[in-house]
């Protein structure tokens, strides 16, 4: 009896092992089947953009004129045109000659040219090329996009201010000596609350850009206000961090930041840089 009981439990769990298998195997099939569906999804799709570029290439071969504007324009307006714009943009480069020439005169001249004037450039209605560009050059007049006078002059100050303070207490090797925490996290906390006042400059600086259209939306945006508030957001995260840890690690960095910054928006002259500004490469880059 005992021999039959044991012989049926074996049984049955043969028999849920095989099941089990059966669900495992059929699961990692479908599994596989869909990673192997997504890589070829992947591959056509890659294949279609090398084709594209590849048939550009092809089309342009015969126009020394074309290849030369190809090669002169920024790499992500010719992505934009070739690959990720509307389809009829590849036409219109391969086989339009003045619309090849306008898109280039566009961005050597117009400031944060980006994929948005593309659209303005090529879009179909009664204007020629030559007043769409006049129109756009007009809207990004360099002198409507002067800084705020009063609005520069405190930023730099502030920039210039907090640069020599941590030079004074900070740099040629002081940091390895005795450093007054005590000092520098009341300088830290004041610096804080400065900021507060930068971020409302910044921001009135940023709607002014906004309504003049220069809303750039996935490209480099170089010395837009938008930069200079992602450097500025940097530190007020290393001064909170400073203050928290009491440490000189994060001071030497806010140093850095602010010497870079000194360079870059107040033309303070050095010999080196310590770090790359947001508001010098744009405020969508990552470095």
């Amino acid at each position: 009896m005992r021999l039959k009981t044991i012989s049926l439990m074996v049984g049955i769990f043969a028999i849920i092992s095989l099941v089990t298998y059966y669900f495992i195997v059929q699961e990692t099939s479908v599994a596989k089947k869909g990673t192997i569906e997504d890589v070829v999804d992947v591959e056509e799709k890659n294949k279609t953009i090398d084709d594209k570029r590849e048939s550009l290439k092809e089309q342009l071969r015969m126009d020394k004129d074309a290849i030369t504007i190809y090669s002169q324009l920024p790499e992500n307006i010719v992505e934009y045109v070739v690959i990720s714009g509307p389809i009829h943009y590849f036409d219109i480069f391969v086989n339009d000659e003045e619309a090849r020439n306008i898109l280039l005169e566009a961005s050597e001249e117009v400031p944060y040219f980006n994929t948005n004037d593309v659209d303005i450039l090529f879009a179909k209605n009664e204007q020629t090329y030559d007043e769409r560009l006049s129109s756009l050059k007009e809207a990004r007049t360099m002198d409507r996009l002067d800084w705020n006078e009063n609005a520069k002059k405190e930023i730099s100050a502030f920039i210039s201010k907090n640069h020599n303070f941590y030079n004074d207490t900070i740099m040629y090797g002081k940091f390895r000596g005795e450093v007054d925490m005590q000092a520098q996290v009341k300088h830290a906390e004041k610096a804080l609350k400065n900021l507060k006042e930068m971020f409302s400059l910044i921001d009135k600086q940023i709607n002014k850009f906004d309504l003049l259209g220069l809303v750039v939306k996935d490209e480099a945006a170089p010395f837009h206000p938008k930069g200079l508030k992602k450097d500025f957001k940097e530190i007020e995260s290393l001064l909170e961090k400073a203050i928290q840890t009491q440490h000189t690690n994060e001071l030497l960095y806010v140093h850095n930041k602010f010497h870079s910054m000194d360079i870059v928006f107040n033309e303070y002259e050095s010999d080196d840089k310590y770090f790359k500004t947001f508001y010098e490469v744009g405020y969508n880059i990552g470095y």
